[in-house]
């Protein structure tokens, strides 16, 4: 697989970049990058049927996922780059972002906490 990259600057998505993105079009984010195909342990959440998505968490705690785009491995344009930041690394045990297909119900939610 390529780096991923910005799409505004070129540069090298890194683990820790805070970044700015948006959520339904409208409600602009502040996040940190959590995973990076290729730089992280492998996710088959965020790596599926070829596909692959750069983690993000909300600095207020929620997680994103950013797709990347298969052809050119650039992220959306509404991913854009504030700073470089300090690497952080999910925990092997645990994994916020939902499986492909999965479908959580409140208790299940509860439990992944």
């Amino acid at each position: 697989m390529n780096s991923v990259r910005y799409a505004d600057s070129g540069e090298l998505v890194l683990l820790g970049d805070i970044v700015t993105t948006r959520v339904f079009f409208f409600f602009k984010r502040k996040a940190r990058v959590v995973y990076v195909p290729g730089i992280s342990k492998r996710r088959s959440s965020l790596e599926y049927n070829g596909l692959t998505w750069v983690g993000l968490q909300e600095l207020t705690g929620p997680f994103l996922s950013a797709l990347v785009d298969p052809k050119d491995s650039r992220l959306d344009k509404s991913v854009k780059l504030i700073e470089r930041g300090e690497p952080v690394v999910l925990p092997e045990d645990s994994d916020p972002f939902i499986e492909p297909g999965e479908v959580l119900d409140d208790e299940q939610d509860e439990r992944r906490k």
